[in-house]
């Protein structure tokens, strides 16, 4: 699979964004799949407090979809155990 140049792949996911950390390591990790044509499988693991996502949930989700349009495999992971027992804090 051929992948944006690394630049241009950074300005993607710059997007909408105050900061990426570490961004050089995201950077290089990016170079490695652009010169092996493999894409990155990027997880986001979330545990709502209650039985319901929200509006804070979309941020995140928006960001992984722009990793699967630069080509990259994303893995949403939701668990339940926060919202069967209740937050503790």
């Amino acid at each position: 699979m051929q992948f944006l140049p690394v630049e241009e792949q950074l300005a993607v996911l710059r997007r909408g964004v105050e900061k990426i950390v570490p961004e050089q390591e995201l950077a290089e990790k990016l170079k490695w799949s652009r010169e092996t044509g493999t894409p990155l499988r990027v997880k986001y693991g979330i545990d709502p407090t209650g039985i319901n996502l929200h509006l804070g949930h979309t941020v995140p989700m928006r960001k992984m979809r722009q990793f699967q349009e630069l080509g990259h495999q994303a893995v949403i992971i939701i668990g339940n155990y926060t919202a069967l027992v209740g937050d503790p804090s």
